[in-house]
């Protein structure tokens, strides 16, 4: 029904910007499951101070990663509203 060629492009452009997306929220997803084990682990009692320091160092990478994802994001945003994707998009439809 439509050019491979500029259907392949099309969801190329889009799965790049998913990527990026996915990443984001992996980080979201990761830091708000460590933030909950971490306090009913405190509720339960007795935490060893080398858990809490690992759970804090986890959490760091986690901010990390979706910091990354969000300057990513912007490029990625750019790219894909850009006139020549449109245009890929347009050349996939019949």
């Amino acid at each position: 029904m439509c050019d491979a060629k500029a259907h392949r492009r099309a969801v190329k452009d889009l799965k790049r910007l998913q990527d990026v997306l996915g990443s984001f929220q992996d980080g979201e997803v990761q830091s708000n499951s460590l933030r909950t084990f971490a306090e009913r682990m405190l509720e339960g009692g007795t935490v060893p101070a080398a858990t809490l320091l690992a759970m804090g160092e986890l959490s760091a990478r986690f901010t990390s990663q979706q910091s990354d994802a969000r300057h990513d994001l912007v490029g990625a945003v750019r790219r894909y509203l850009r006139p020549k994707t449109r245009q890929r998009i347009k050349s996939a439809l019949p």
